[in-house]
């Protein structure tokens, strides 16, 4: 996905306005003409609140009339090409059915490389082994893991591991996820420094990977640490908050987004854990 400007439009009456108001502000990008530039909110508690694409991210943010409040929000980088990925990249932003063209095939081959695709594997494998070190332990094997970026100088970015230990503590909050941002927080603070804005935002451009999808409680606490896109193993088709049940990072009003991957070769099943448990 790629960050864009967006708007909230409570007055879905306003919609045409604001859509000629966008095209007299010449506010046309080509690299947004694969996604649609409304998208509709019909959840009843939203009220049918309107959201209007704006412009890219990397652009300064547009001055709005009336008083509307522009926010950042991903959107899908590329087109829908099957109507399989029509509904699933729609639940990040409605976007355009087009087929397959060679350039956008080249730039999604340059960014897995093959020493990308070497560290999200490695990423996979080291909580697969984590997992199973724990399960011995007799907890459940749910666990977090955030490495440094792939393109981190050697001893420049620490890595964090954490597991879910609700059994050992009896306590029905240590989920891997919570656990993992308590380590990260306790080992990043320093109550000398003065306090800056955003100083708590601890998983800021980090990949997370996870064992299993997180339940609702820790795709949210995931989100309010402004992580930039997490990798999990097992669905949780009954707890699951990055899609499942519900899509955290995807709901109206949230004030961050972050991208979901699925990795797919594992074996069938939720690895172990119960699906009704709360990963």
């Amino acid at each position: 996905s790629v960050d864009a400007w967006v708007v909230d439009i409570p007055d879905p009456r306003k919609t045409s306005e604001m859509i000629q108001w966008l095209k007299d502000q010449s506010f046309e990008n080509d690299a947004l003409k694969h996604v649609k530039h409304i998208r509709r909110w019909t959840d009843p508690e939203i009220n049918g609140i309107t959201a209007l694409l704006l412009v890219p991210a990397d652009q300064p943010a547009p001055a709005l009339p009336d008083g509307l409040t522009p926010y950042i929000t991903p959107i899908p980088r590329f087109p829908a090409r099957t109507l399989d990925q029509v509904k699933a990249k729609t639940l990040i932003w409605p976007v355009f059915y087009e087929a397959y063209n060679h350039k956008e095939i080249k730039e999604e081959a340059q960014r897995w490389t093959p020493q990308t695709v070497k560290w999200f594997r490695d990423g996979v494998n080291i909580i697969r082994k984590e997992a199973k070190r724990v399960r011995a332990l007799g907890e459940l094997p749910i666990v977090s893991y955030v490495p440094p970026s792939p393109d981190a100088h050697p001893g420049g970015s620490r890595s964090f591991i954490a597991h879910d230990t609700r059994v050992s503590s009896q306590h029905p909050l240590r989920h891997s996820a919570f656990n993992l941002i308590r380590l990260i927080g306790d080992s990043t603070s320093d109550s000398s420094k003065p306090a800056e804005n955003g100083q708590n935002y601890l998983l800021t451009g980090k990949t997370l990977f996870t064992t299993h999808e997180p339940c609702i409680a820790c795709s949210m606490a995931i989100l309010h640490s402004r992580v930039r896109e997490i990798v999990y193993l097992y669905p949780m088709p009954q707890t699951g908050g990055c899609g499942s049940v519900t899509c955290v990072p995807a709901l109206q009003g949230v004030n961050h987004r972050y991208t979901i991957w699925r990795w797919r070769g594992v074996p069938a099943g939720a690895g172990g854990v119960d699906v009704k448990v709360d990963a």
